[in-house]
Formats: structure tokens, sequence, C-alpha cells
């Protein structure tokens, strides 16, 4: 979606405003657990570590895309909502015990 312009809702702003930041969070959230799985490093931390630090890296691109895009700009505070999603996968991950391998 970053990559198409204006983007135009026929939704209430507010209704508008609190959807798309929380697709920001979801998207992240969901992001950072691929990352997670997709890392089959040895330590489980250094997996979470290296999930946040693309899933990260991805949101500043994406933002950085948007800025390039008609009627669309690169916003620091949606980098931070996505963070914040990348910070409640880390935290879930951290909670969950890992699975016992056979």
């Amino acid at each position: 979606m970053s990559g198409r312009p204006g983007l135009k809702s026929p939704l209430d702003p507010e209704i508008d405003f609190f959807l798309r930041k929380g697709a920001h969070l979801a998207e992240y959230f969901i992001l950072t657990l691929l990352f997670f799985r997709a890392f089959d490093l040895k330590s489980r931390r250094e997996s979470i570590f290296w999930s946040l630090i693309f899933s990260l890296l991805y949101a500043l691109g994406d933002e950085w895309h948007q800025s390039f895009v008609a009627n669309r700009v690169g916003s620091p505070a949606d980098v931070l909502i996505d963070f914040l999603g990348i910070l409640g996968a880390v935290g879930f991950l951290r909670l969950k015990k890992p699975e016992k391998s056979e």
C-alpha cells in the first residue's frame, strides 16, 4: 500500500485514523514474528534481537519509500507506531516459552 499515491478513504476521519494506525501496529507485530521464525539462530535472544532490527529497518525503509510517492509523506510518527508493534511482538516472544525440540 505504501506505493499507492494519496490513499483516500470514505470512512469518518477519526475511524480511518485509528484503523490505519492499528494496521501499522498489527503489520509490524506480525512481521517481527515472521522474521523471528525465519531466523533459526542458536540463541533465542539473538533471534529476537535480529527480528527487532530487521523489522525496524523495514519500517524506516517503508517510510522513506513513501516520501517519493505522489501525495504521500514519510512520517516519523508512523515509524514510532510501527516500533510499538515491533516491541509488542518482542514482548510476546520473550514471555512465550520456547517449544521443546525432540
